[in-house]
């Protein structure tokens, strides 16, 4: 396992703990606002590219930049409506279940970050030893490549390519038997 690994498993551990704390009322939103985060930014993020393009000199920088803070920028709006639903929703006492199956939810929150973070760097980076090294990029490529499907084709392709260019064999440990 490489630092790009333990990257990911940080990710899915900090989101996991935080959801059981928040519970599963603002996880809700939390999860809608990433997945609508990401098609908006899959279908916009070329829009704000242009503005961006004024301020970063690299193009596939812009396009990254533009397409996270899309991304980020809807999440901050869910999490608004889900901390006042969130409220009322703590006024008739949800308590352990809440946060339980909030630590569900924000395990699956980890896991479309991680989507969303491979997603980003197999469409707009040069494809990097890094991640093509990483025990556990394959399984999150392959929800890029699920996502793939539901973007604009100029970005499925770049997402198809560089995923197969990133593509590397799962662990042993894995591996499906035959």
């Amino acid at each position: 396992m490489n630092l790009f690994d333990w990257f990911l498993i940080a990710i899915l551990a900090y989101s996991t703990i935080v959801a059981f704390l928040r519970g599963i009322i603002l996880e809700l939103f939390s999860l809608g606002g990433l997945i609508a985060g990401i098609l908006i930014a899959s279908w916009n993020y070329n829009r704000l590219t242009v503005y961006l393009e004024r301020l970063i000199v690299t193009p596939s920088t812009a396009e990254i930049v533009s397409f996270l803070l899309l991304v980020i920028g809807v999440m901050v709006l869910s999490a608004l409506l889900g901390k006042s639903l969130n409220r009322t929703a703590h006024a008739i006492g949800l308590g352990f279940f809440d946060r339980m199956l909030g630590a569900v939810f924000g395990f699956v929150r980890g896991c479309l970050l991680g989507v969303a973070i491979l997603t980003a760097i197999a469409a707009f980076l040069p494809h990097p030893s890094w991640i093509k090294n990483s025990q556990l990029s394959s399984y999150f490529l392959a929800g890029a490549h699920a996502v793939s499907f539901v973007v604009p084709y100029d970005l499925q392709q770049r997402i198809l390519d560089g995923a197969a260019q990133l593509k590397h064999n799962a662990p042993y440990w894995i591996k499906p038997l035959r």
